[in-house]
């Protein structure tokens, strides 16, 4: 089990923390998750080398370094308790470009480690006071040498970097000095110590945008001593210092990957603390019973006997916490992954016509040929701020008409199957039909259950072309046979939404939207609170695992169970919360989550 400690503090603004190496960096028991791999040098680039070129009067080279091999594609060896002489990879000092694309109009790199500052003072030169470039052909570390730089200020100034000039034409000439050339105009903006993202000192540098400012930039880092920051570092980092619980770095990456404003707004609340919140009170609350349950197992006979009623009425408190944070595990299941919903009917049905209202896009072709879809259409849209991506299918019929249909309609059936949700759109001119009934056979053959298909909802397509027939809509509705509506709707099952929309003049839309979200268990649009967090897949499990271990401890207290028996179901419920938040957790769970990060976060 790896336990969260503090990485080394800023060596910068902070000092030895005690006597003991294991007391003073805990964090030496543990190491990088194993996905963490150094990346091969062409990531950092060439520098300036790629100014070099014939016809030049003046040519740069870039000084070399040492530190260069630490991006060299030897693997990294992290300290371990059995090899703590191993390379030291909390003393080291990370650099990233963490702008976006490379067309951006600014560019961002990040440094974070005892050598930020130093670095920041060996390469950025100050603007004067009369807003000119102060280079007066002092070094930036001379320059430099009695500066200190103040957190969370900004400061403007120009990035230089050591190169060998030579004078001469283009057959070269004698080197005469080193000196240091601009390599950008930029801002620098230093984040020391407790105060930073990684709790760390951090230098952020904002230089114009592309790809070659910020990878010269990034070059003159690396020269001094820094090395790329591997994919999650700048996050686990943060973790491993205290910064951010487990939760809070998931959030992080949540926020990244949100596809929606309302999958933003939860992983924001994620961010804020506001399972940590509860978390940290459920856990609380256990510590402070297993102290209780374990002095009455050591101390039995000096102790006054436990009151069970008391006992049972803090796990029942436990475990009803525990099933409100499991009751947002599956809004946070879909904001995380996406909602899936399946299009099915028979051909010309108008299928493809309502994929492209509700996506409000022309994505399928839509003619009055029956059979004009073969394969899988898909678009993507918003409902109940969940992303949804649509799947238009082809027509079911059994009278294919080629192999290529057949395939199509084999297709269809899987992607039903597969779903979150299935719209079964009916026309509305013709009505219920032989078809569609065979269609529900096909998904639920004699003998299945209705629970065997995604929730279903009923479509009654194209009313607009029926207006003025004097059909009703109960009319519409009822034209479904009972033994068909008998098999969607079995006794003590749930009822099939059934919705009347028009593709051309949109009637219905928002309502299709209302019942999917509804059917698959989201509160939809108008019931959603964006303060609220949501549990992901991982943090679901250990709640569930928590939810279950207090479910036995309550059945051990009600039936007498002896003490020591509750203690051990105690425990367990709390080790579920510890491994929730990261206060003890296994590096294959570390693994799974950072390697989903980009470099730079």
């Amino acid at each position: 089990m790896l336990r969260r400690g503090f990485l080394k503090q800023s060596s910068y603004r902070w000092g030895h923390t005690g006597s003991s190496p294991a007391l003073a960096r805990p964090w030496l028991l543990a190491r990088p998750p194993s996905h963490w791999r150094p990346l091969p040098s062409s990531v950092v680039g060439s520098g300036l080398s790629s100014l070099h070129g014939s016809g030049r009067r003046v040519e740069v080279s870039r000084t070399s370094s040492s530190n260069d091999a630490s991006t060299s594609s030897a693997p990294l060896s992290f300290p371990t308790a059995s090899n703590p002489g191993a390379e030291d990879d909390g003393d080291d000092t990370i650099a990233a470009v963490v702008s976006g694309g490379p067309n951006c109009s600014v560019g961002i790199v990040r440094i974070s480690g005892p050598a930020a500052v130093p670095i920041l003072k060996s390469i950025f030169v100050r603007t004067s006071r009369s807003g000119s470039p102060a280079l007066d052909g002092l070094g930036a570390a001379e320059r430099n040498a009695t500066w200190e730089p103040c957190s969370h200020r900004v400061y403007h100034g120009h990035l230089v970097e050591a190169a060998s000039v030579k004078a001469g034409g283009e057959d070269g000439g004698r080197s005469v000095a080193a000196k240091e050339v601009v390599v950008d105009e930029a801002l620098a903006i230093p984040m020391l110590g407790r105060r930073s993202y990684t709790a760390e000192d951090v230098v952020e540098f904002q230089t114009h945008g592309g790809s070659i400012c910020t990878r010269r930039v990034l070059d003159c880092c690396v020269a001094l001593g820094a090395r790329v920051a591997k994919p999650g570092e700048f996050t686990y980092r943060a973790f491993m210092n205290g910064r951010l619980d487990l939760t809070q770095a998931e959030a992080v990456a949540s926020v990244i990957n949100a596809r929606t404003v309302e999958a933003a707004d939860a992983a924001l609340a994620g961010l804020d603390g506001g399972l940590r919140d509860l978390v940290e009170g459920m856990r609380a609350s256990c510590v402070g019973l297993l102290a209780r349950v374990d002095a009455h197992i050591d101390y039995e006979d000096e102790m006054e006997p436990l009151d069970r009623g008391e006992i049972l009425e803090m796990c029942k408190d436990l475990r009803r916490s525990a099933g409100e944070a499991l009751g947002t595990a599956r809004r946070g299941k879909f904001l995380e992954s996406g909602l899936t919903v399946a299009l099915i009917g028979a051909p010309n049905v108008g299928k493809s016509s309502l994929l492209n209202a509700l996506s409000g896009a022309e994505k399928a072709i839509v003619t009055e040929i029956a059979g004009t879809t073969r394969d899988i259409v898909e678009a993507t849209t918003d409902m109940g701020g969940v992303a949804t991506k649509l799947l238009d299918t082809a027509g079911i019929r059994e009278d294919v008409s080629d192999m290529v249909e057949e395939l199509g309609v084999q297709r269809s059936s899987a992607a039903a199957r597969a779903a979150d949700a299935v719209v079964m759109v009916v026309n509305s001119q013709v009505g219920w039909g032989e078809r569609e009934t065979q269609i529900v056979d096909s998904l639920l053959p004699p003998g299945s259950g209705s629970s065997e298909l995604p929730p279903l909802v009923l479509v009654f397509n194209q009313v607009d072309a029926i207006e003025g027939s004097g059909l009703t809509p109960a009319e519409i509705i009822s034209a479904v046979p009972t033994h068909v509506m008998e098999r969607l709707e079995p006794p003590g099952g749930p009822e099939v939404p059934k919705v009347l929309t028009s593709a051309v003049t949109g009637e219905g839309m928002p309502d299709i939207r209302k019942e999917v979200t509804r059917i698959v268990g989201l509160k939809g649009e108008d019931g959603y609170s964006k303060s609220v967090w949501q549990l992901n897949t991982r943090q679901a499990a250990c709640l569930q695992v928590c939810s279950d271990r207090l479910e036995e401890l309550i059945t051990a207290v009600e039936e007498g169970w002896p003490v020591d028996c509750c203690a051990v179901h105690l425990r367990g419920a709390l080790q579920a919360l510890n491994e929730l938040t990261g206060s003890d957790v296994t590096e294959d769970v570390l693994d799974s989550i950072f390697s989903q990060f980009c470099i730079g976060k």
